[in-house]
């Protein structure tokens, strides 16, 4: 890709050298004699210099070097719309994000295309409650509603580590999580009871899916005693607990993009890097632009 870009960048400044020479020597020789001398043709001589005046020919090209910077420095995982949006925080450019996608088809750059999950399997549950939430993923304050999950990340020879994380539904960020090499009740307790020490819990929802951690007994006592409400999603309903699953979606199709892990340790310090990307540097669409960190700043 960079290869291409250069060729492209080495043509543009052989055009520059060749209009330079004819306009030097136009006092001495026909354009049409130079144009020959230099082996390009008088509508090529034209074009390019028109071009090269355009102001929107140089905006353009100017775009695509920050576009090109912004691709690279965050390994692609960024599509035309976050883009805009990078493109407006770092050097204050408004543009429409149509611009951007044909600037990105010209540099033959696009964003990484996210992988499809595979199926989960579901144990029985033991308590179900009703579904709070109610596809109502907006919150107007902190700890007002949480999104959880556990979800499995490919190591390597067909191992997986297990993450359990929590997100706040008011600006997205993820409060805690835990890595762990399998699924277990007592690593969502843990994470959880981290989570909640030292906040007001009073008016605090937490949302998950039926997953057997979720409707066991001691889960469920341990958040009602604490005055916290418990929401289930329907069963087999995963649109029913979309924030947390989109937040996994992200990490498992970005983090090694990000940082090119090759190790089963090195994996783990990539995803929790990816976390702390996700809360404080990423942009948000939702949150008009801003990180989660950011978001939560400016609103207190």
């Amino acid at each position: 890709m960079a290869k291409k870009v250069n060729r492209e960048e080495t043509r543009n400044q052989v055009r520059l050298e060749q209009q330079k020479f004819v306009d030097e020597n136009k006092h001495i020789l026909s354009v049409s004699s130079l144009v020959k001398i230099v082996g390009i043709s008088r509508a090529s001589y034209y074009k390019f210099k028109q071009k090269k005046f355009n102001i929107n020919f140089l905006f353009n090209e100017l775009l695509k070097k920050y576009i090109l910077k912004c691709h690279n420095n965050y390994k692609g995982i960024y599509g035309r719309l976050r883009i805009k949006r990078w493109l407006e925080k770092k050097y204050g450019i408004v543009i429409n994000h149509k611009r951007v996608y044909r600037l990105m088809k010209e540099l033959n750059i696009k964003s990484v295309i996210r992988k499809k999950r595979l199926k989960r399997k579901y144990k029985s549950p033991e308590i179900v409650r009703t579904n709070k939430i109610n596809r109502k993923f907006t919150a107007k304050n902190l700890n007002e509603k949480w999104s959880i999950d556990v979800s499995y990340i490919p190591i390597s020879n067909r191992k997986f580590k297990y993450l359990f994380a929590i997100k706040d539904l008011f600006n997205g960020e993820i409060v805690d999580y835990s890595i762990e090499n399998s699924q277990t009740l007592s690593q969502v307790n843990r994470t959880l009871e981290r989570a909640l020490k030292g906040k007001e819990v009073k008016n605090l929802t937490i949302h998950s899916d039926q997953g057997f951690q979720f409707t066991h007994k001691s889960y469920i006592s341990m958040l009602e005693k604490q005055g916290v409400k418990v929401s289930h999603s329907r069963r087999g309903n995963c649109i029913d607990n979309s924030p947390i699953e989109s937040f996994f979606g992200h990490l498992k199709s970005e983090f090694k993009y990000l940082y090119s892990p090759n190790t089963d340790i090195e994996i783990v310090e990539a995803i929790k890097k990816y976390i702390k990307f996700y809360n404080e540097e990423r942009i948000q669409l939702k949150l008009k632009g801003y990180s989660p960190k950011e978001y939560r700043t400016i609103a207190s």
